[in-house]
Parts: C-alpha cells; sequence; structure tokens
C-alpha cells in the first residue's frame, strides 16, 4: 500500500496529504496535481466556512446531498464536504479515465467518520 506524502505548500486552506498510483509520473511532487493520484486536504475549525466558501466561488461545483451539511463537486476530480467545523477536500485523479464523483464520494464517506463528521444526518444542528 502506498504512503501519503504531505505537500509544502497549502492549497485550500489545507496542507494536502497525496497518494501515488504505480503510473504517477516522476518526479512526484506532492504540491502539483498529478494523473494517478488520491490526494485528501482538511480544514478544521473557524477557517472551514472560509476556505469551502472560497473555492465554491471558483468553480462551478454540483450539490452532492447526504455528505456532511454541504457538498459539491467540481467536475473535475475534486469533491468539497463541509461538515460542521470540518472542510474536507477529496480528489481522485485516474491514469487513463476521466475524472467520476463515485471515488471521491466513497473517500469521503470512509473519512468523515474518523473526523468527526458523517452524512447530513450526523452533522445537523438540532
Amino acid at each position: 500500500m502506498s504512503k501519503g506524502v504531505l505537500g509544502k505548500k497549502v492549497n485550500e486552506g489545507s496542507v494536502p496529504c497525496v497518494f501515488y498510483g504505480q503510473l504517477a509520473a516522476k518526479p512526484r511532487v506532492p504540491d502539483l496535481a498529478q494523473l494517478d493520484t488520491v490526494r485528501v486536504g482538511v480544514v478544521e475549525g473557524s477557517a472551514a466556512l472560509k476556505w469551502y466558501n472560497d473555492y465554491a466561488s471558483k468553480v462551478h461545483g454540483e450539490a452532492v446531498p447526504g455528505l456532511g451539511d454541504e457538498a459539491y463537486y467540481d467536475g473535475n476530480a475534486t469533491l468539497s464536504v463541509l461538515a460542521g467545523s470540518t472542510y474536507l477536500q477529496v480528489s481522485v485523479v485516474p491514469a487513463g479515465a476521466p475524472p467520476a464523483l463515485a471515488p471521491e464520494q466513497q473517500l469521503a464517506e470512509s473519512i468523515l467518520p474518523s473526523l468527526g463528521a458523517g452524512s447530513s444526518a450526523g452533522t445537523a444542528a438540532g
């Protein structure tokens, strides 16, 4: 299994953790988007909403119901989820295939519980 590599540059409020597939180009630079990678970024606390909205203002996202309090897919391999005071950004960039929402959504559903967040039912104030 591939180990994650932390970037050095802040991207959308977080330092990304990048996992490389066998077909990822070399040199592998975690601060640059590359094919055959999975990128995960997390912003927690008061900055989460700011960064979530900042990225939303740059893309024409499609709402994704059932994840966190709000979620959108940018149509280009990035899923953004706001769950309480946590902003999760997941990108799956396959080699040899077009980007699709399903891999990002599956990964986000796996990650959110470990961040103390989950489905909209689990994070809504009430």
